[in-house]
């Protein structure tokens, strides 16, 4: 018998499951034998480290979590189950069972392996390619993903008694966690991504400003693109105040207006909205410092004091924003906190995808930053070291106002012949 700590590894060309057990040895070789693929030269079951999903596995696969009596082995073996389920039909995966964990450097390797052969690129031209576009990321940053599938787990206090809030300081009970926190607004469809450590009073403090103020900013994607916050997808506007109204029905989208379009194409105009644009900036900061292990905190006094609104800043960086080639409900979030002394790039980057935008945005006032990044030089060389620098597509914005502004939206209509 084995006592080492085993991991099962199931890796496509863009994530991996994995599963570690100690002690229950039996319990992973009996989950292999679902992958059995025939026998080898010595007459004993082969399985192959390349695997595809089939039906036939999927019968395998829950016909063996179903048999599982212990409880958290049958979650473990559901677990792989579900992976392999929302892969594509026919899809490529590699399975990989370790004995004292999987070095990264081949994990990376086995991906390479399996996306070039999705692209039919030749896997040392997919490498360099790669290493191209990313090396220099991985070369300066951790990268902390958050909102896909099975990433979604942000580590933070979660003991019942003595847990500190990772924005207030204070500890229970004189800080009550009664109510989940979600980590990026629940309205722009977050439903999975929870900050264990946000105190209720952060949570309604946040809430009601400036989380408030960054839904306001993109109210007009979120009913474009069919988010689904907490009471489903917003209107814009009111046909009872004879105002012109936007709303949202599966795979269309409805304006009804009392402007006189004559001739295409038009324009109409939608009830204005305000908010605060450094709030905008806050909430964005505030939605990558919920998702950071809370031991990176201590590096984060000063923006913490400001994302509070203790605190205003009279310049700004930029906030970059697109038009998200993709619509997801759910969003996603990658933080990038430098672990090298580059003091040419900043300590935190974060990119956030929601309501079919995304943002690329620098995390002010980390101690570990001997620059502001707030002038156009500094940026600039910011902006062409890291990974966005070839792409065309962002507008800059500079949220520096600290006050409620009011904003008219407009709408261009054109006519499409069918």
């Amino acid at each position: 018998m084995i006592n080492n700590e085993c991991q099962i590894n199931i890796i496509t060309s863009s994530t991996q499951c994995e599963l570690c057990f100690s002690g229950h040895n039996d319990f992973m070789f009996d989950l292999l034998n679902c992958f059995v693929t025939g026998t080898g030269q010595t007459g004993k079951p082969k399985i192959e480290c390349e695997q595809k999903k089939t039906k036939e596995l999927l019968v395998k696969l829950n016909s063996f979590a179903e048999s599982c009596e212990d409880k958290e082995l049958k979650n473990s073996a559901f677990k792989i189950y579900d992976f392999i389920r929302d892969l594509k039909d026919n899809e490529n995966f590699l399975i990989l069972p370790v004995f004292g964990g999987l070095d990264k450097q081949y994990l990376d390797y086995l991906k390479f392996k399996l996306q070039s052969e999705e692209l039919n690129i030749p896997l040392n031209d997919f490498i360099e390619q790669y290493n191209n576009l990313m090396g220099p990321i991985n070369e300066n940053y951790d990268i902390y993903l958050f909102g896909t599938k099975y990433c979604n787990k942000v580590e933070g206090d979660t003991s019942k008694e003595g847990r500190t809030c990772r924005f207030c300081g204070r500890v229970s009970p004189n800080a009550s966690f009664s109510k989940k926190a979600h980590s990026i607004s629940e309205a722009l469809g977050n439903k999975t991504i929870i900050t264990p450590d946000e105190c209720d009073d952060c949570n309604k403090s946040f809430g009601d400003t400036i989380e408030n103020d960054f839904i306001e900013y993109i109210s007009l994607f979120r009913t474009i693109r069919g988010i689904q916050g907490k009471n489903g997808v917003p209107q814009i506007g009111s046909l009872k105040k004879k105002e012109t109204s936007l709303s949202y029905t599966p795979n269309s989208v409805n304006v009804f207006t009392f402007d006189n379009i004559s001739e295409f194409p038009g324009e109409i105009t939608l009830p204005s909205t305000s908010f605060n644009p450094q709030n905008v900036y806050r909430a964005l900061c505030k939605y990558a410092l919920s998702v950071l292990p809370a031991s990176l905190l201590s590096n984060f006094t000063e923006t913490i004091k400001w994302i509070r609104s203790d605190k205003s800043l009279t310049k700004v960086p930029p906030v970059a924003r697109c038009i998200s080639p993709q619509v997801n409900q759910q969003p996603t979030i990658t933080v990038f906190v430098r672990k090298v002394n580059s003091y040419d790039l900043p300590y935190t980057v974060a990119f956030l995808n929601c309501c079919g935008l995304d943002f690329v945005y620098i995390v002010p006032l980390a101690s570990n930053d001997q620059k502001k990044f707030d002038t156009q030089s500094e940026y600039d060389a910011f902006w062409n070291k890291f990974l966005f620098k070839d792409n065309k597509f962002f507008c800059f914005e500079t949220l520096c106002a600290d006050q409620k502004i009011k904003f008219s939206r407009k709408i261009k209509l054109t006519q499409v012949k069918r």
